[in-house]
């Protein structure tokens, strides 16, 4: 399997299962810039201290500088992360090589072979190095092979490593140039990027962001980030097309907001009452005041 842009080599894949490793994305024009300036000012302005240093790379060295390579994000999932390496991609003309952690991290045999595979190709490919998905839950020792190849890494891309859990001894700052911490977003960031999300579909006049931002916080869906956002947008737009329904409506986005909170007590192994009585109980409490 060639790798877009760098159209002479090979993606590397796990010898025993034949899953590629590395997956190339081009960003012509970054599908999440749109969010970026509901970011913190505390995260755009370290992306554009990374963007600009990274366009000054010739300046630098006449003073035996150089921008920063290694990076690390640290915090919520899906709280913006993917939107900055995004952007940083888009303004500096370079694919993302994008590695699921969650693949390397797990106990495998062939992980040493994985790992010394993929930096073996990232040394010679040239792009945006993203390693995603390092989390509490999936640490293991594994994680310091990989933190020593990170280290003795001499290349000139940049790697980010996007990091969920917050005890991890990944985030030792010596490891790193530049450090960016993602909290969850606000209700106010989610009002504002559902807005921008709903722009472009049909929908009645009624609907309103607010309101969909208020019912899914009384679902207890506090962690609401992009991603999140934009499925349930995607699902109530499919809902709306395959019951002939001429546009989205307020209660097809609530529908949506209650799977995907549903889909959340599954994965955290929550209690439910027969796959969504509860939220009928919810509503039916509601409605009579109790």
């Amino acid at each position: 399997m060639l790798a877009g842009k760098n159209t002479d080599m090979v993606i590397p894949c796990d010898r025993q299962t034949g899953i590629p490793l590395i997956r190339i994305v081009d960003v012509c024009l970054p599908k999440h810039n749109c969010y970026f300036e509901l970011l913190d000012k505390n995260i755009t302005t370290r992306c554009e201290e990374i963007i600009l240093a990274n366009k000054q790379l010739d300046i630098l060295a006449t003073y035996n500088l150089d921008a920063p390579k290694k990076i690390l994000f640290i915090g919520s999932q899906y709280a913006g992360q993917r939107t900055v390496t995004e952007t940083i991609s888009f303004n500096l003309n370079l694919p993302i090589i994008d590695i699921p952690m969650y693949n390397l991290i797990a106990d495998s045999n062939n992980f040493v072979e994985n790992v010394l595979e993929i930096f073996k190709f990232i040394q010679n490919a040239k792009g945006i190095v993203y390693f995603s998905g390092i989390c509490n839950k999936r640490y293991s020792r594994n994680i310091f092979f990989f933190l020593q190849m990170f280290e003795d890494y001499k290349g000139n891309n940049i790697i980010i490593i996007d990091c969920n859990g917050k005890k991890i001894p990944i985030h030792m700052p010596g490891l790193f140039d530049k450090i960016i911490g993602f909290p969850n977003i606000s209700n106010e960031q989610s009002k504002n990027a559902l807005e921008i999300a709903l722009r472009s579909i049909k929908r009645e006049p009624n609907v309103n962001a607010q309101e969909i931002v208020d019912y899914a916080s009384k679902l207890g869906l506090h962690l609401f980030s992009f991603k999140i956002i934009e499925n349930i947008v995607a699902a109530a737009v499919t809902k709306t097309i395959i019951t002939s329904q001429p546009k989205v409506t307020a209660d097809i986005l609530k529908k949506e907001v209650e799977e995907i909170w549903y889909r959340m007590q599954v994965v955290n192994y929550l209690p439910l009452i027969e796959g969504g009585v509860f939220l009928q109980e919810r509503r039916d409490n509601e409605k009579t005041g109790m």
